[in-house]
């Protein structure tokens, strides 16, 4: 028992979430709130983005889902460790505990969720790139917006090169595993999801011919980042068999989720003839469907025991 609680506390110290990992996190939680401001009310005010484009209430909303679950994701990452009792095993062994960080707080509940966001801003920053000579590149939105999306990416994936070998790769006593029936279908909807966004990049106008409300090219491709940020996201995940690993970014997922059903019912006059009763809507339901039921499923599922 000395062994193991020794182990444990070893796993628990070396499974944290670095200072560098936390400044940057708190860093870019403003300016993603900004960017969600400036989009929020400029959807409704019908501005042209960057003295350039408009791009619509729904395509807007897919930038700002992501932007705030983005926030989410990196207010968990920037709240630093917690402490909490961990307790070894039941009856004679129940007295036997050790203090150790949150599992919310360790470098393994949040590490599937890099990925996914630094995809996030690096395919806004080319998004907007491929289609620069349709803005004013001295407009101070336009420089704004650039430098977030860049500089961004490239603080989030220094944050996760140093942070990611602070990670034991192994699941702790008392952990929930994830059947691996569930990861296969998470890859398999990842990688479609992934190959769907390379298609929509590459040959935007085919997406802008079956989407369910008008698309512009930026809008097009803005969307598919945002699709592909899910699709790794979701590979990211399927990688990892600890349920720990899996709540944070799944939870920022559901925040983008609700805010795309929310716009879809306030801005439906912006929908094609088949109006709320199209696969975007439909596939969102069964997301947030997907979810709860995986949460409920989870809570049954028997733990890791040694």
């Amino acid at each position: 028992m000395t062994q193991l609680i020794k182990e444990n506390r070893i796993t628990v110290e070396s499974d944290r979430i670095l200072p560098f990992t936390r400044a940057v996190a708190w860093a870019l939680i403003p300016f993603l709130l900004a960017a969600f401001i400036y989009f929020y009310f400029g959807a409704s005010q019908g501005r042209e983005w960057f003295s350039g484009e408009k791009l619509g209430p729904l395509s807007a909303a897919f930038i700002i889902a992501g932007y705030l679950s983005a926030a989410y994701f990196l207010l968990r990452v920037g709240l630093g460790p917690r402490r909490h009792q961990v307790h070894l095993g039941a009856g004679y062994l129940a007295s036997s505990s050790y203090t150790a960080q949150g599992s919310a707080q360790r470098w393994h509940a949040v590490h599937a969720g890099f990925p996914p966001a630094i995809l996030l801003l690096l395919s806004s920053f080319l998004a907007v790139m491929s289609q620069s000579g349709a803005f004013d590149s001295n407009s101070v939105s336009y420089l704004i917006w650039m430098g977030l999306a860049l500089v961004g990416a490239v603080l989030l994936f220094a944050a996760w090169l140093i942070n990611r070998r602070r990670d034991p790769r192994q699941a702790d006593f008392g952990e929930r595993l994830v059947p691996n029936g569930i990861r296969v279908l998470a890859a398999i909807i990842g990688g479609l999801l992934v190959v769907f966004s390379a298609a929509a990049w590459i040959w935007p106008a085919a997406m802008t011919a079956v989407w369910p409300w008008r698309l512009t090219l930026l809008g097009a491709k803005l969307i598919a980042g945002w699709y592909a940020a899910l699709g790794v996201g979701l590979l990211s995940l399927a990688a990892d068999r600890r349920w720990s690993s899996w709540l944070i970014p799944l939870q920022s997922a559901a925040i983008s989720f609700v805010l795309l059903l929310l716009a879809l019912l306030r801005y439906q006059d912006n929908l094609s003839s088949s109006g709320l009763v199209n696969w975007t809507m439909i596939s969102i339901l069964m997301v947030l469907a997907g979810v709860i039921v995986l949460a409920l499923f989870m809570r049954v599922q028997t733990k890791v025991s040694g």
